[in-house]
């Protein structure tokens, strides 16, 4: 039988037939007392039952001993590999930085409109080979390519000496634009030093790809940096563009307030407390002084007698036409109230940045440019330099649109005081010694960062039948509440 079994194994699907199926060769499985089974001892079934030998475990055998049942667990469990998994595969662009399509599409077009020495000196400051690149299209393509790649953009910039990465980050601050003479004596003002020695750092950046020029005119043109490429070039800069923070134990906080309350909310107060008590007007558009004591008194909490924000508030009213005047006295508009209720926070807030800047030009910039500070204090020297940069550099995006290249002196030592934001109560004033500090106030770090919800929903009901609406309230809500109930303070 063991002969036939090895000739039945040997023979080929030919030999016996196409019908027949070719078997596999299998192991010898072992019994419990670690004998092997052999062909012998299943003369019975023959092949078959080596093929079936695994459907049969846990019947009874053939001496009458019963078999081992076990249990039925599924599949076989796959043994974990060791390789870690592929993922998709992702082209090299994406990987490195996540542009679209139609991004690099447009950086393309935009450098492919450069000459090509221009495009050849900011492939080769990337870390590339332009010399091996024979095709104009070819090299606009590999440049937009390793412009995009944050690894490359990053080490070009950290082999730069300390000189050029400030210089060039302050010509980022300014617009991507400078006249040539002034901004060489805006970086003798800021960092110290010679002229010709700051005409060879622009020089290098040039050289590199980073600075461009526009047409001369007399002997005059303008620094640039495209665009297009800012963008990537700030995150390598971060350092450079940021503000230096300050912190001391002695620093001495002047005028803070305890109570510092959202602009939305005590805007919406303002308007409730003119809805119920309109004041009147005198001939020279002045409140009345009994009606003006009577409102301070009531928002003594929030701002003090003829302060700055008291004249943001009413203007910010005026602005925007919530109120109106009717002969004498201020009344509510209340179609004009009922819009600005009802306009989504962030177009709100829009409106109210609006407003400030007609009382401090840039006002959203500053609070920004403090707010990175994460909480710390702001030495007014760099603040203002920095003020003084994005003033300068308007002035020099409007004379070049015009065309007025010739140098002038007179933004080059201007300075400012950051006191309006002060008094409108968007930032602190802290001093120590002779030297100035500013940080954000509660109210300005809400305007920054506003929370998901529109503020709280629930207030508070007395026995003697008195509202108590917290600060924070909602400003539809708090309004609401003033149509049915009087203002006590």
């Amino acid at each position: 039988m063991s002969e036939q079994i090895e000739h039945n194994d040997s023979s080929t699907p030919t030999e016996q037939g196409g019908d027949k199926r070719r078997r596999r060769r299998r192991r010898k499985r072992r019994n419990p007392d670690n004998t092997e089974v052999s062909a012998e001892a299943n003369e019975s079934g023959g092949g078959r039952s080596r093929r079936r030998g695994r459907r049969s475990r846990g019947r009874s055998g053939q001496d009458g001993e019963e078999g081992v049942a076990l249990p039925n667990v599924g599949r076989k469990p796959r043994r974990r590999r060791n390789r870690r998994r592929r993922n998709a595969p992702v082209a090299g662009v994406a990987r490195r930085r996540q542009v679209t399509r139609a991004q690099l599409e447009e950086l393309e077009t935009y450098f492919g409109k450069l000459q090509f020495e221009l495009v050849d000196s900011l492939y080769r400051g990337l870390g590339g080979q332009p010399d091996r690149v024979t095709e104009g299209d070819r090299l606009v393509q590999l440049t937009v390519r390793a412009l995009t790649q944050t690894k490359r953009v990053a080490a070009m910039l950290r082999a730069m000496h300390e000189r050029e990465r400030t210089a060039l980050a302050i010509l980022i601050q300014c617009g991507g634009l400078a006249h040539s003479e002034e901004f060489l004596n805006e970086l003798a003002l800021s960092l110290g030093g010679q002229d010709h020695d700051w005409k060879k750092v622009m020089l290098i950046l040039a050289g590199k790809g980073l600075v461009f020029a526009s047409e001369e005119q007399d002997g005059q043109f303008f620094y640039l940096v495209p665009d297009p490429m800012v963008e990537f070039l700030l995150a390598g800069l971060e350092a450079e563009l940021s503000v230096p923070i300050f912190a001391h134990e002695e620093i001495k906080v002047r005028e803070e307030s305890p109570f510092c309350p959202a602009l939305d909310f005590s805007i919406t107060t303002l308007i409730t407390y003119m809805d119920q008590r309109p004041p009147r007007l005198t001939q020279q558009q002045e409140i009345y002084k009994v009606h003006k004591e009577e409102m301070d008194a009531f928002f003594s909490q929030i701002w003090k007698s003829g302060s700055d924000l008291f004249h943001f508030h009413v203007d910010f009213l005026m602005l925007h036409e919530l109120v109106e005047l009717h002969g004498d006295t201020v009344s509510v508009n209340r179609e004009v109230v009922e819009e600005w209720m009802n306009l989504d926070r962030q177009d709100q807030r829009d409106l109210i940045f609006r407003s400030l800047d007609r009382q401090f030009p840039y006002a959203e910039w500053v609070l920004w440019a403090v707010h990175s500070a994460k909480g710390e204090w702001v030495p007014e020297r760099p603040l203002s330099a920095l003020y003084r940069r994005w003033n300068r550099g308007e002035d020099w995006r409007g004379r070049l649109h015009k065309g007025a290249y010739t140098a002038t002196r007179s933004n080059e030592r201007a300075s400012w005081s950051f006191a309006p934001l002060v008094n409108c109560g968007m930032l602190e004033l802290g001093e120590w010694g002779q030297e100035k500090f500013y940080r954000l106030t509660p109210r300005a770090k809400v305007m920054l960062e506003p929370a998901e919800d529109e503020g709280f929903t629930a207030f508070y009901l007395t026995p003697s039948f008195e509202i108590m609406a917290p600060a924070g309230l909602a400003p539809i809500l708090l309004f609401r509440i003033g149509e049915i109930a009087e203002l006590t303070g």
